[in-house]
């Protein structure tokens, strides 16, 4: 329950990028942040001398806090589900930041764990609530691009070996990150491709690890095929020379849309069917996890970035993996 000024109260777990998040929920108006919660006491600390907020180094102890509507779950990618099952048992609604888990079973027993308890659950991906992705999922919904034939997910970055074995080295694991630059950084986008375009029936896959000493891939290629007709493309790597882009370009008989190229949107139409990008404009409802779940909360409704809505790239990327592990597609 909102507290005596009518705030929606939250406890951050896990302070490496969960350090962005806490102070995401202190500037939120409507939130307020009692709680953190890190292994480091050294994280913990600062960041809730930051905010003015109790912290912990026992997830459980924070959990027994009457006072917290809301947990944000911004541990290993791996320990997602576990964390946000302890929430929901605690009768705390949850925010988990991408991806919902590493695992179908892990994201499935997460979501039912959270209908059982009568709490709602958010799927952090922040580009969701951007002008930029809310506009382009307008353009394909209302027919601008005309009927949709290539939807492309791209992303080259660099990421160094020190990045990878830091804390513990559970970058670039199957167990605690699901692969390496698919699951943890190319997954915003594919992400993207399910909510903008739909839903994928089958996917072909070639992970590869070229550049450094990890389990999964540094290098993962995929071809996709959507229900509604249209082919998909995912390329997403770390050993670009640099952090050059990231983004998706789709296009349709009529028109295109591009995010690959520059921080707005680039639009290309075909003959004849120029159309006023600024018809298409959207402003999002919600502006990030923490005021899709207020909203959710106080007009007792689904969140825009519910846990369906994450378990979606999570079965795709279920299908890259066991896709390049068989050499074939495999149907989702």
């Amino acid at each position: 329950m909102p507290d005596k000024e009518g705030n929606i109260t939250f406890g951050v777990v896990g302070l490496g990028m969960g350090a962005n998040r806490a102070q995401v929920v202190a500037s939120t108006p409507g939130a307020k942040l009692v709680a953190v919660c890190d292994l480091r006491e050294d994280r913990a600390k600062t960041v809730a001398e930051r905010h003015g907020c109790d912290y912990y180094l026992d997830y459980e102890k924070m959990l027994e806090r009457d006072d917290i509507d809301v947990v944000y779950v911004m541990t290993f990618s791996g320990l997602h589900a576990k964390h946000g099952i302890m929430a929901a048992q605690a009768g705390k609604h949850v925010i988990s930041t991408k991806p919902l888990d590493v695992t179908l079973e892990a994201v499935d027993a997460l979501i039912a764990e959270c209908k059982k308890q009568g709490v709602k659950l958010v799927t952090d991906f922040d580009q969701r609530y951007s002008p930029n992705a809310q506009t382009i999922k307008n353009a394909v919904d209302s027919g601008a691009l005309g009927r949709i034939i290539l939807a492309e997910a791209r992303l080259k970055w660099f990421r160094s070996q020190a990045y990878y074995d830091e804390n513990g080295g559970w970058r670039g694991t199957w167990a605690l990150d699901g692969g390496g630059s698919l699951s943890n950084q190319t997954v915003h986008f594919i992400d993207q491709l399910c909510w903008i375009v739909g839903d994928v029936k089958s996917v072909y896959a070639e992970l590869s690890v070229m550049n450094h000493n990890i389990e999964g891939e540094d290098l993962g290629l995929a071809i996709i095929n959507f229900t509604n007709g249209a082919k998909g493309a995912i390329c997403g790597t770390t050993t670009f020379p640099r952090s050059l882009y990231a983004g998706v370009e789709i296009h349709g008989d009529r028109g295109a849309v591009l995010t690959t190229r520059g921080k707005d949107i680039e639009w290309v139409w075909a003959e004849g069917c120029e159309t006023d990008p600024e018809t298409l404009r959207v402003e999002p409802k919600v502006k990030n996890a923490v005021e899709d779940m207020i909203y959710a909360i106080k007009n007792n409704c689904e969140p825009q970035s519910s846990g369906e809505e994450g378990r979606k790239s999570v079965a795709v990327l279920e299908a890259i993996r066991k896709s390049n592990e068989l050499g074939r597609p495999v149907q989702l």
